[in-house]
């Protein structure tokens, strides 16, 4: 049986409005900015690691072993950037938000782990127990097939796309209180404690 390609793809590409200053590069441990700590996370994994970005990105990320994409559609949101960056990366694809300053790669490697164990699965997503939380997740090429055919016929949100799927196609784990999946969307959210 053949190998299947994966890699590992960041979209970076938002304005960070709610934040009021670019998320990505928001420093944590003495230097090292949240993007710089996701990137630490994959490395392990071994997979090609992409980031996807705004092509006027004016703090363009210079990350070691990342390989750079621009968005064809700038600023469209998360599921124009996802299959925008798909037609160069292809095969299956670890998605992330490049806003995850809490990202374990003890939990990457639990979603690589949900989706060996479901293979007929086009998509493996975690909930926080109240949310599905798709910038954070495993995509099957039939599920990027099926997310396309989607986006042709008008939606442009990937999370209302993945809950127009049949609901046996996804593989939905259950990952309360998983500090992976804090995000930072406003200044508040670096002050609140996080598990």
């Amino acid at each position: 049986m053949d190998e299947v390609s994966r890699s590992a793809l960041i979209l970076g590409g938002g304005r960070s409005r709610r934040m009021g200053r670019d998320k990505r590069l928001i420093s944590l441990q003495e230097t090292q900015t949240v993007l710089a700590l996701e990137v630490a996370a994959l490395q392990s994994l071994h997979l090609p690691i992409w980031f996807a970005g705004a092509a006027h990105d004016a703090a363009r990320p210079q990350l070691d072993g990342v390989a750079i994409l621009w968005d064809l559609e700038s600023l469209a949101g998360p599921l124009i950037a996802l299959l925008d960056a798909w037609r160069v990366v292809s095969g299956e694809l670890l998605l992330l938000s490049a806003d995850l300053p809490q990202l374990r790669t003890e939990f990457l490697q639990k979603i690589l782990g949900e989706a060996a164990a479901h293979p007929q699965a086009k998509a493996v997503i975690p909930s926080d127990g109240e949310h599905w939380q798709p910038l954070c997740a495993y995509y099957r090429s039939g599920a990027l097939l099926q997310l396309q055919e989607l986006r042709r016929a008008g939606e442009r949100s990937l999370l209302a796309a993945l809950q127009g799927m049949k609901t046996h196609e996804l593989h939905i784990f259950e990952a309360p209180d998983e500090a992976s999946l804090c995000n930072w969307n406003r200044p508040s959210d670096r002050e609140e404690p996080h598990p």
